[in-house]
């Protein structure tokens, strides 16, 4: 992905970049905001980046499906591939991050939004 990357100035690049992607990581983790969705297009046909990239053989995209809290979310975000990167499996990764993000939120009596698609998922109630 990083030879992607230069290749499309800096940091930007689209679904339409990876069309023609050969290689990529069985895990790939994604920050920008909304860069989880699924697209509708043409008869029907769901594209996102998970599906581009399954072609190429990543088994697991992680990215965030609405626009995100940065101070939040990227925090979470690092400490998940952290765990991934030290071999954790990527759910229990995923589900330890989040919950020390709800640790560290709710210390400050901030109420979190676990997804903005669920309303009255929030913690520390």
């Amino acid at each position: 992905m990083s030879a992607l990357v230069a290749a499309n100035r800096g940091h930007r690049f689209g679904r339409m970049a990876l069309k023609n992607q050969t290689t990529a990581a069985k895990t790939v983790f994604l920050r920008a905001c909304s860069s989880g969705i699924v697209s509708v297009g043409g008869l029907d046909e769901r594209t996102s980046f998970a599906t581009l990239l399954s072609r190429v053989g990543t088994s697991a995209v992680v990215a965030p499906r609405w626009k995100i809290d940065a101070e939040l979310a990227l925090p979470t975000l690092d400490e998940a591939i952290a765990g991934s990167v030290a071999g954790q499996p990527l759910n229990k990764a995923m589900s330890s991050a989040v919950a020390a993000a709800i640790n560290r939120e709710c210390r400050h009596g901030k109420p979190i939004l676990l997804s903005s698609r669920e309303p009255g998922n929030e913690h520390c109630r």
